[in-house]
């Protein structure tokens, strides 16, 4: 939740003590803390809710095609195709984002090739042969990717790229808060290809039926998941509980206050 610029925090075991002075107070954390919508309900913790629209633009289709040479020879070919991009929204959206490595916007183009060729050798002969590609090309990123207006540099953080896909904000760990700004290891670009080959030989010998056959797969994944593109800064207050304490769920008191 907000806190305005001035206010005290004070600890529930030690009331006198430990209260920040206004002095103190690091603007730019302010600045960042008012990103955090307003609390939804009167809790004291686990106080939002939000409920986003997630937008989906799925297009797919499928072709085949049939081809009898000879009676002896039978082709098809199929073409699969699904272009499914999506947003799946953060807690926060926006600037402040908060989402995980899983929301944000992504897109999915995933394609499918098979041609199979029957061919009868004679009436107790048969040879068939078959050939598969299977590709999927994903991406994933923050909603404030593209943003390249340097906002981390409005709030005083200096030193993040603000290079293609590399726009907004860094992560914030709050001790007591829902994470701020964007996920690790996005941008996300992964590639995955299957390419497949078989061929099946089927001799019929009496009362008996032999089959042999073979396969032979390449298998690729790439992926380019930088970690930690724009940075990442934990706050779990440490520095501010009290000694040989602890839980006293400090992080925005470490978060708030410039070191002296």
């Amino acid at each position: 939740a907000n806190e305005p610029a001035g206010f005290t925090y004070k600890l529930a075991a030690c009331p006198d003590l430990n209260m920040l002075p206004v002095g103190r107070l690091d603007p730019n954390a302010i600045k960042l803390l008012n990103l955090f919508p307003n609390p939804t309900s009167n809790a004291l913790t686990s106080n939002y809710t939000n409920s986003p629209v997630l937008r989906e633009n799925r297009k797919a289709f499928d072709a085949r095609l049939d081809v009898n040479f000879t009676q002896k020879d039978q082709v098809f070919y199929r073409f699969s195709y699904v272009d499914d991009p999506q947003f799946i929204p953060s807690i926060f959206g926006g600037v402040a984002d908060g989402g995980g490595f899983y929301q944000g916007n992504q897109t999915a183009l995933a394609q499918q090739s098979a041609l199979v060729w029957n061919h009868v050798i004679s009436p107790t002969t048969v040879n068939n042969a078959r050939a598969g590609l299977n590709y999927l090309h994903t991406t994933r990123n923050i909603p404030e990717a593209t943003n390249l207006s340097d906002l981390p540099g409005q709030f005083g953080i200096l030193g993040i790229p603000q290079q293609k896909e590399n726009g907004g904000l860094p992560a914030f760990g709050i001790n007591g808060l829902q994470t701020l700004g964007g996920n690790a290891f996005l941008p996300s670009d992964e590639v995955s290809s299957t390419i497949q080959l078989n061929d099946d030989f089927t001799k019929i010998y009496g009362k008996h039926t032999f089959k042999m056959g073979i396969e032979w797969q390449h298998v690729k994944f790439s992926t380019l998941q930088p970690p930690w593109s724009r940075g990442q800064f934990n706050f779990d207050g440490t520095y501010t509980d009290i000694p040989n304490v602890g839980g006293g769920n400090t992080g925005r008191a470490q978060f708030l206050l410039s070191p002296e």
